[in-house]
């Protein structure tokens, strides 16, 4: 299955988000389903039942505690000359110090994911080069936004599953923090 480790946001966060999803084209971009925003922590790929098991493992052994979050301004990746994605920006310490707890363990028990650790909410993805100009205006707009803060009490385990409409996430763990 494939699967990741996340940090989910609040409604009205996500609610927040919408209003630059709003300014964003429509046409050459992919924007985020509401309900599927989030964090990445880890994207691990495809896991065989042993490794999900190893990851539940990983998650159960953190003694992180509770930490704030904000989301807060806007940008692209990888840059302004090549948009692929539209992101709202993530600013905690609390989540750097989840993801430097975390990222042993998983190493530990034999996991490879992305060493690129670049906090962010995806909130589309540019799959034409023609909507580059909208979606670098729309992003300028919202560049200093606060969308929101709040408590990250939860670390989610999730498999995701692709489809037609777009990915379809389910939790298969949640470790409570603190």
């Amino acid at each position: 299955m494939r699967a990741f480790i996340a940090v989910n946001l609040p409604e009205e966060v996500r609610k927040s988000l919408a209003g630059l999803q709003q300014r964003l084209p429509d046409e050459g971009v992919r924007k985020v389903e509401l309900d599927n925003i989030h964090v990445t922590l880890f994207f691990l790929g495809e896991l065989k039942e042993p490794q999900v098991s190893r990851v539940v493992s990983a998650l159960e052994s953190l003694s992180s505690p509770s930490f704030e979050m904000s989301v807060r301004g806007a940008g692209v990746f990888p840059h302004p000359g090549y948009v692929r994605v539209a992101w709202a920006g993530v600013e905690s310490t609390g989540l750097r110090s989840l993801y430097d707890e975390l990222k042993p363990k998983l190493e530990g028990a034999g996991l490879s994911f992305d060493p690129r650790f670049s906090p962010h909410v995806t909130v589309a993805r540019v799959r034409s080069p023609t909507a580059k100009e909208r979606v670098l205006e729309a992003v300028d707009e919202f560049k200093e936004k606060e969308f929101g803060s709040f408590t990250v009490n939860e670390v989610i385990l999730f498999k995701s599953t692709l489809t037609p409409n777009g990915p379809v996430y389910s939790r298969l763990h949640t470790k409570q923090l603190g």
